[in-house]
């Protein structure tokens, strides 16, 4: 009997019929109903199926034999199992419907992705979905969003998502990783650390320090989703500024071919100017390297990272000027002379004590910093600030343990 059928699969081409489909695909339903059939249910049930195929007429006089279209065929298998055992019937259903459901949210996936690929994205500021890379990541994050509300989600989850009641954020990216990160970057330049297949030894200058760090946030944010926080920059890049200082006090004496203990306080006092001018350009290029990357590269994960630094309340030389000088080139922007705007990352967020930074007056330590702060904001809308000193959870614990809890970004 089964030589004179054959199937027509979904994709309307031919193949012999075989009854051992049919007997694995029972096997399966039956085990997922705990019910042990024997070798003659399976006979009974395979000579079912030829009979209702026999009384359908599926017969094709250009092959000379039964032509059942699988779909027909699953919904042979299916009654008959309904009749005959019916609760290996029901779990062959909800397999069945299981397996049209996926192939449903795959159209949709692939309905999506087209749209992606010549429309376009716009859900997402921080993504240029003209980028191949951008696109295959929005059709990945396609695919993983509709996983996410298949499988994970209750019925009355999907149902609120539905209907509106509530909003789950970045569902496309909630199975692969976490959200969110205050990554501490002291602790990764300290001693060095292997990204890649590349070791990377610790930082002795200032400026690679900053190259070094801008690497481990393209490689580190790309393994998750949301905000990416460096906190306490200033803390992070003091002491690199500090060997940076010592190398360009080197390179004054020796230029001069002076030893400086045997040189005029003066001569020190011009030392110590121009070593601390040079930190100074270190800075303003490693802040300036910074805007750019992190507005032009996107990670491998298809965006532009949001990330966010803070700073405000190192009172070290090399601390306070870290971050006079990122207040600095926020507010003058970047392009062309004349037409230089802020640009959007690092978000920038100014940590404020008020036994350190008070109203802005010469009266506290850090005063002047506040108002360089102020006036970037008046003209960059940046930087946001956190009280220490205030109320709320984050200065709880400042006063308690003296431990800043960064924003995420």
């Amino acid at each position: 009997m089964a030589d004179l059928i054959k199937v027509i699969k979904k994709d309307k081409t031919i193949e012999d019929f075989d009854e051992q489909k049919i007997i694995d695909a029972v096997t399966k339903s039956a085990k997922r109903a705990l019910v042990n059939l024997t070798p003659t249910d399976y006979h009974t049930i395979c000579n079912e199926v030829f009979d209702k195929i026999e009384e359908e007429d599926y017969y094709d006089e250009k092959y000379d034999m039964e032509l059942v279209p699988v779909s027909d065929l699953h919904s042979i298998v299916e009654e008959t199992l309904i009749t005959l055992y019916p609760t290996v019937g029901e779990q062959y259903r909800q397999y069945r419907n299981y397996k049209l459901d996926f192939a449903q949210m795959l159209d949709e996936v692939y309905t999506k992705s087209q749209g992606i690929r010549y429309i376009g994205d716009v859900s997402n500021a921080n993504s240029d979905s003209t980028l191949v890379s951008t696109q295959r990541s929005l059709i990945y994050g396609e695919l993983n969003r509709a996983l996410y509300k298949k499988f994970f989600l209750t019925k009355e989850e999907l149902q609120a998502v539905n209907d509106g009641y509530i909003y789950i954020h970045d569902m496309k990216d909630r199975l692969d990783s976490i959200n969110c990160c205050l990554f501490d970057y002291a602790n990764l330049l300290k001693g060095g650390f292997e990204m890649g297949n590349v070791w990377y030894n610790e930082p002795k200058t200032l400026d690679v320090a900053f190259d070094v760090i801008g690497d481990g946030v393209f490689g580190a944010s790309a393994q998750q989703y949301g905000g990416h926080t460096l906190p306490q920059v200033d803390n992070i890049l003091e002491p690199y500024a500090e060997k940076s200082y010592q190398i360009y006090l080197k390179e004054f004496y020796e230029v001069r071919g002076e030893y400086p203990e045997f040189v005029s306080e003066d001569i020190k006092l011009l030392a110590d100017k121009y070593a601390e001018s040079k930190v100074r350009r270190d800075f303003e290029q490693g802040f300036q390297g910074w805007e750019y990357k992190f507005n032009t590269v996107g990670s491998s994960r298809g965006d532009y990272p949001f990330i966010a630094i803070s700073f405000g309340i190192n009172t070290s030389r090399w601390g306070a000027m870290a971050s006079e000088v990122a207040l600095e080139t926020r507010k003058n922007g970047q392009g062309k002379k004349g037409f230089k705007k802020p640009v959007l990352f690092p978000k920038l967020t100014f940590l404020y004590d008020k036994n350190l930074h008070g109203d802005g007056s010469d009266a506290y330590p850090l005063g002047w910093l506040f108002e360089k702060a102020i006036d970037c904001s008046c003209k960059t809308m940046y930087p946001d600030y956190l009280s220490l000193t205030g109320e709320g959870y984050v200065a709880s614990i400042y006063k308690k343990y003296g431990k800043v809890i960064s924003l995420m970004g």
